[in-house]
């Protein structure tokens, strides 16, 4: 069973679709963080693997601790 191609999308892509650098995006394919597949030398990213982290909000969670302690 073979996806179409136009089912996946170059890191350029992605970065663009997710408002992220296309560092970005490579350090979520390292970090197996965001799914890809390696066809010759160019990563292609399934449209779906995008909502994986998509879904998280950007910037740094808050620190549950600081944010009780606060005097």
């Amino acid at each position: 069973y073979l996806i179409g191609m136009s089912d996946f999308i170059t890191t350029r892509e992605a970065a663009k679709e997710l408002g992220v650098g296309i560092r970005r995006v490579q350090a979520l394919i390292t970090a197996d963080r965001l799914h890809a597949e390696l066809f010759g030398q160019v990563w292609m990213i399934p449209r779906s693997a995008l909502d994986a982290v998509r879904v998280r909000p950007a910037g740094r969670p808050a620190n549950k601790d600081k944010a009780s302690s606060k005097r």
